[in-house]
């Protein structure tokens, strides 16, 4: 069984704090700052209208984070939206002014988290590009270091991949591909085999997340120490990721 300590109420409100490298937070929003003005130039309305604005992020912000807490210390289906509302400290009212459930909640922190998800392969491309092979364990070392830092995030997506696929269909997006974020290793790859590049560094990406997990059980060890692990997934994600000659592979499109 998998561990939750009470140590991931933090990694919700982590996610807002992160900084994106290389401006690539483009799929999700943050609300704008609210800035003094002079009613001389700014309507009275409008000034109203940005508090209001600010206000209702403010409320969406604490309902995110309070539902880490509560997930954090149950699971995510047996976690009630009055639970959540508590730990936000708002009425059950005000939950739904913001989110249509637990669904709609988790979807916003998933796209909220998404921008340092996609830097992470940002920061992998040069990296696999070169094969360089202490700069890729260097990045399996720090993938891994996300996983702990937003284990609560890691464990309820798992919980709902694995029980509700319905649920899980909306929130895992299958028009992510973290190939887009890794073009000096695409461009390596001959044209008529790039789909299949993409396929191999989700299947990486998956690996490395279903690693994570398992050595969470306290009825697993794989015998290895840290390092020694974090050089065999550099490994394996290297000869995965290695450009092959320009030959097509059956079972995978050509690109246009």
């Amino acid at each position: 069984m998998a561990k939750r300590t009470p140590a991931d109420r933090t990694d919700a409100a982590a996610v807002r704090r992160a900084t994106i490298a290389h401006g690539s937070a483009n799929t999700a929003s943050k609300p704008a700052r609210v800035h003094a003005a002079s009613p001389t130039t700014v309507p009275a309305g409008e000034v109203r209208l940005s508090l209001r604005g600010a206000q209702r992020a403010v409320t969406r912000a604490r309902l995110m984070d309070g539902a880490m807490e509560v997930f954090a210390t149950t699971t995510y289906t047996a976690a009630t939206v009055d639970e959540i509302a508590v730990a936000a400290g708002v009425g059950r009212a005000t939950f739904y002014l913001h989110f249509r459930g637990k669904l709609d909640l988790l979807q916003a922190i998933v796209l909220e988290a998404a921008p340092e998800i996609f830097a992470y392969y940002e920061r992998a491309d040069p990296a696999f590009a070169a094969g360089d092979t202490v700069a890729v364990e260097a990045w399996v070392r720090d993938a891994l270091s996300y996983f702990e830092q937003h284990r609560t995030l890691i464990f309820v997506l798992d919980e709902v991949l694995a029980t509700a696929r319905a649920d899980a269909a909306s929130v895992f997006s299958s028009e992510v591909d973290f190939g887009d974020h890794m073009p000096l290793l695409m461009s390596k790859w001959p044209p008529e085999r790039r789909s299949e590049a993409s396929a191999r560094i989700r299947l990486m990406a998956l690996m490395l997340n279903r690693a994570w997990l398992l050595w969470q059980s306290e009825d697993y060890s794989t015998g290895l120490d840290h390092d020694d692990a974090v050089k065999m997934l550099a490994d394996i994600w290297m000869k995965a990721l290695i450009p092959p000659a320009s030959v097509p592979v059956k079972g995978f499109r050509k690109d246009a």
